[in-house]
């Protein structure tokens, strides 16, 4: 449980409403450090926090990032409370919202949001939001991406490498998302701050979007992957390194399980706690039903049309389990009802102990190097409790051990190109994101 805090307020010349801000929070009970900002005010804000009993700070370069590093480094806590110096209805209860909220998630960054009527939020509207689903479409669902009340943990990313001016705030959360923290929201209810002169929009636009495109640039485009596996642990058995090495790389990934109760259901959701980004579609078709029915047909097809991966890894058609090769014949009929240009660049099947041994067998041309996500795919895999996990992480560990010894690493993952519909043929060798 946190139990200390620093609160960061950034300023520029808020002498109306810090006095109000700083004493609200100066009353909680759990007593935080409240630093105020001052970057530059030419009015009563310095004054004015401090009488309140805040420790101010000047901040002589003028940017509202730079102002909240200055008060990072002076901050004595891990944990950050961020708010803004101009709200008019502070509240200590927000600080108790976003605290329950990352004790429950145990996120590294909590988002505060909430409703203001009066203020139409045009830079979100008609421009964080547009720009946050084309590049970083993991992103999508926070409600207000750029809201200035929000608690993080300083030590979770390089904060040092955020922007010093409007885009921070936006910053840290996608930088946060890329390294694989996890992110929460809270509803805060009602917000009330000082609105901005119209002028102040073009420039706020333009440092968010320079912030979002340094960042996509740095990064390159977030490749997506889709696995289709036939049960919740055969994503973390047959290719559990892979998926951890395109997740802690900035990718995004989809996991569609075709079968499962809800038991092996709550095992499968476990994994979004080590990787939140990591979407999950439960289909629950029954296990040893070798009948698809329709509507599996067509979510899978709606699946792939909207996520629309680079990468896609199923089974394979020499699987003898009848779940593996069921999830090779859905996938054969959905791919038929999708155009060539839409397709995957890359449509992989993997390895599996089912797999018939013969030349007409699995026959890999691709090998993904997991040597530093090894021991995480190990413990992913206890995850499934319902099985003899101990017997599948020998068996995965020696697998993996031996695909190493074929492609000239410590551990890999094998996997053969599909057959399928003259789609892009896979390099191969030892494949790096």
């Amino acid at each position: 449980m946190i139990t200390k805090i620093s609160i960061i307020i950034p300023t520029l010349n808020e002498e109306k409403t810090i006095g109000f801000v700083v004493d609200t929070f100066k009353k909680h009970e759990l007593k935080p450090q409240v630093l105020v900002i001052d970057n530059n005010s030419s009015d009563n804000t310095s004054n004015m926090a401090k009488s309140a009993g805040a420790d101010v700070i000047h901040c002589p370069q003028k940017g509202y990032g730079y102002a909240i590093k200055a008060g990072l480094q002076q901050a004595t806590s891990d944990w950050i409370f961020k708010l803004d110096g101009d709200i008019t209805n502070p509240s200590g209860s927000w600080l108790n919202l976003l605290l329950e909220r990352q004790q429950s998630t145990n996120a590294d960054l909590v988002k505060g949001f909430w409703i203001n009527e009066n203020d139409p939020m045009p830079v979100t509207t008609l421009v964080a939001r547009p720009a946050i689903k084309k590049m970083f479409p993991s992103l999508s669902s926070i409600r207000l991406p750029l809201s200035g009340l929000y608690l993080f943990n300083k030590n979770a990313i390089d904060w040092s490498r955020c922007s010093g001016n409007y885009g921070f705030s936006l910053e840290i959360m996608i930088r946060m998302s890329l390294a694989g923290k996890q992110i929460s929201q809270q509803d805060l209810g009602k917000v009330y701050d000082c609105l901005k002169p119209v002028e102040n929009y073009e420039n706020m636009a333009f440092e968010l979007l320079e912030a979002m495109m340094n960042i996509y640039e740095e990064k390159g485009p977030q490749q997506r992957l889709l696995l289709f596996m036939a049960h919740p642990d055969d994503a973390e058995i047959w290719c559990g390194g892979t998926l951890a090495k395109h997740l802690t790389n900035g990718g995004q990934a989809k996991l569609v399980i075709l079968t499962g109760n809800s038991v092996r259901a709550q095992e499968a959701i476990r994994i979004t706690k080590v990787f939140p980004n990591l979407q999950i579609e439960l289909l629950q078709e029954k296990e040893f039903d070798l009948e698809a029915k329709e509507n599996t047909i067509n979510s899978l097809e709606t699946i792939i049309k909207e996520f629309a991966p680079q990468i896609l890894i199923s089974h394979s058609m020499h699987d003898q389990h009848p779940d593996h090769r069921k999830c090779y014949n859905i996938l054969n009929q959905v791919l038929l009802t999708i155009k060539r240009s839409s397709l995957p660049h890359r449509i992989l099947c993997c390895n599996s102990y089912f797999e018939r041994m013969s030349d007409q067998g699995f026959r890999p041309d691709m090998y993904v190097d997991i040597g530093e996500q090894a021991d995480l795919k190990y413990s992913l895999i206890d995850n499934h409790s319902s099985q003899d996990t101990k017997y599948w992480r020998k068996m995965a560990h020696s697998i993996d051990q031996l695909n190493g010894l074929r492609s000239g690493v410590e551990y890999a993952e094998a996997f053969q190109t599909a057959d399928l519909y003259a789609t892009p043929a896979a390099s191969k060798g030892v494949f790096n994101y």
